[in-house]
């Protein structure tokens, strides 16, 4: 709170705005790799929507998420389940600050956000080294490729040895 801030806003261009030691400086969309680079040199981030989660995942930046809201809150799902992944990258607090910030910005909850940003800054060191732990173990897991064709690989193995009992059963059976 103490610290100059800068909020990068990419809503559109406009003026640049100061409020105490805040600096908010709105600026029009850019190309996807660009907005790369951009989250890259950020030290933290808000994002919105699965491809933004994604990107901001490999920047290895703390980070809260918005999922797009659905009618039928499923969107509250889907941030729980994020934040539950996360858990064991964080020690106890930050984990509860990480949830804190997140449900109050889901939720627009003008009284509890300033109290929750306060607890999730008070736990930024610890965030950014769970951050940086989170994106090493998605680079050293399976590529996508890798995955999908074990899921296949798998998928055709069961069907197969289904096949096979069905078709032996039948000939038992006779």
């Amino acid at each position: 709170r103490d610290s100059p801030m800068l909020l990068l806003l990419p809503s559109g261009p406009a003026p640049t705005n100061r409020r105490g030691n805040l600096r908010v400086h709105a600026f029009g969309w850019v190309a996807q790799r660009d907005f790369d680079r951009l989250l890259w040199s950020c030290t933290a981030a808000f994002v919105r929507g699965e491809d933004s989660l994604v990107r901001a995942h490999w920047a290895a930046i703390p980070f809260i998420w918005q999922p797009y809201r659905q009618a039928d809150q499923s969107h509250r799902e889907q941030l729980e389940a994020w934040l539950a992944r996360w858990r064991p990258f964080l020690p106890e607090a930050a984990t509860a600050a990480q949830a804190a910030l997140a449900r109050a910005w889901d939720l627009g909850e003008a009284a509890h956000l300033a109290a929750a940003w306060d607890g999730w800054i008070k736990h930024l060191p610890e965030l950014k080294q769970g951050a940086a732990d989170w994106s090493r173990q998605l680079a050293a897991g399976p590529s996508l490729i890798q995955s999908l064709s074990a899921f296949l690989r798998d998928r055709l193995e069961s069907r197969s040895t289904l096949f096979h009992r069905l078709r032996h059963s039948r000939l038992d059976s006779r």
